[in-house]
């Protein structure tokens, strides 16, 4: 068995986009599409977000990669990889990043994997937590801060929290990548914020990205984020549906997982980071 990639365009598009969550068809800027030589048959795909580094050069960012469960397999994973480097050679990408969650025990085969495919794995890992919309504990507000949702946030309040947030390692991305009315930010009676939540949604689960409250009583602030959280969700996701908590600060660990769940989530692995650094 054999496997080859094709970029995807609007000849092919039917064919492979099926798998992907509508967040990553409507926000990736490239689609490449793997299929199996011998059938022809599409067997994976990979959506890539273009993003700039420090230096201004465009990387190219994994937002998903699906393969087809009859093909799962080092193989085909490493044909869909190569052909997103061979992409980023020929684009004159900096990089590319791709970041895996991990279970909890099978870290080293990972590394193992994608040091064979040239990158290297990033020293910061994400502990990953999950737990259903019902275990929300969310207690009535307890600050007199307006909650907005990010599509209502300004450009100098966005900047604002990347600024405060400097130092907790998030990595934020543009404001466009993230859900723009799951997200939220706590301001005081000035306009400028004391609290903000960032969080994607695929496939009907919500994720919270960067989570930080570093105004007065960070406390009531997340209790209030949390409070805000819970009742949004309601009108979005299934009660089915799993939330998926990154924690980025261990000194927020104890502190968020408490604020928003009463300590009930369940540590289920880690979101790895890795960086395949193109060649000059």
């Amino acid at each position: 068995m054999s496997f080859a990639t094709t970029l995807i365009d609007d000849s092919n598009k039917d064919i492979f986009l099926i798998p992907l969550s509508e967040e990553a068809k409507e926000e990736a800027d490239l689609f490449l599409g793997l299929y199996e030589e011998e059938s022809d048959m599409a067997c994976g795909v990979l959506a890539a977000t273009t993003l700039k580094d420090e230096d201004d050069k465009m990387v190219l960012s994994v937002r998903e990669l699906i393969l087809d469960e009859k093909f799962k397999g080092p193989e085909a994973m490493t044909e869909l990889i190569r052909g997103l480097q061979d992409v980023a050679i020929a684009a004159d990408c900096s990089a590319v990043y791709h970041s895996e969650y991990i279970p909890e025990g099978d870290e080293e085969g990972k590394a193992d994997f994608f040091a064979g495919l040239g990158f290297y794995e990033e020293e910061k890992k994400l502990p990953l937590y999950e737990f259903k919309p019902s275990a929300i504990k969310a207690k009535t507000p307890q600050t007199d801060m307006e909650c907005i949702p990010l599509s209502e946030l300004t450009k100098k309040q966005w900047n604002q929290f990347k600024k405060e947030t400097a130092d907790y390692g998030f990595g934020l991305s543009d404001m466009t990548y993230y859900d723009q009315d799951m997200s939220c930010f706590l301001v005081d009676q000035n306009d400028n914020v004391q609290a903000g939540l960032l969080s994607t949604v695929r496939d009907g689960d919500l994720y919270l990205e960067a989570i930080a409250a570093y105004g007065p009583d960070e406390m009531a602030l997340l209790n209030d984020m949390a409070f805000w959280l819970f009742g949004n969700i309601r009108t979005v996701l299934s009660p089915k549906a799993t939330i998926y908590m990154y924690l980025f600060s261990e000194k927020m660990q104890a502190k968020l997982l408490f604020a928003f769940t009463g300590g009930k989530a369940d540590k289920v692995g880690n979101l790895v980071n890795f960086t395949y650094e193109v060649p000059i």
